[in-house]
């Protein structure tokens, strides 16, 4: 009866299980993702073309010259190089690489500043449309 009980908790936990990490690896490559399916997304290529839709946890950008646009994440890292970020909803950006262009619109978390830190060289962090 025991072997059955642990068998039945091990299926239900599959699909929480399932809401991973997402890694995009290679370069060149034209890509859209759904956070609803994986809710943390890690960029290791460069040069690649990235859509990304639903509500993310996390995006962290180590490659270099990607391009991506992003409806949602808690929080964005980029210690990748010479990246071009577009996120419209974000409580949270973290630049420690160089060259890194990143434009947000708002927060997550409705009344709550986004927080941003540059640690890298020459990283351009701005929120669009001045509001």
């Amino acid at each position: 009866m025991k072997k059955h009980v642990l068998i039945a908790l091990a299926l239900v936990a599959l699909p929480a299980a399932s809401r991973a990490e997402r890694k995009v690896q290679g370069n060149e490559q034209f890509l859209t993702y759904d956070c609803s399916e994986d809710d943390t997304l890690t960029i290791l290529g460069s040069q690649n073309f990235v859509t990304v839709t639903g509500a993310c946890k996390q995006i962290t950008v180590v490659g270099a010259e990607n391009h991506l646009t992003a409806s949602s994440a808690l929080a964005v890292s980029v210690p990748g190089r010479q990246n071009w970020l577009k996120v419209e909803a974000t409580d949270s950006i973290r630049a420690s690489g160089t060259q890194n262009w990143i434009e947000y619109v708002r927060s997550v978390t409705p009344k709550k500043r986004t927080e941003v830190s540059s640690t890298g060289r020459e990283n351009v962090i701005r929120k669009a449309g001045g509001q």
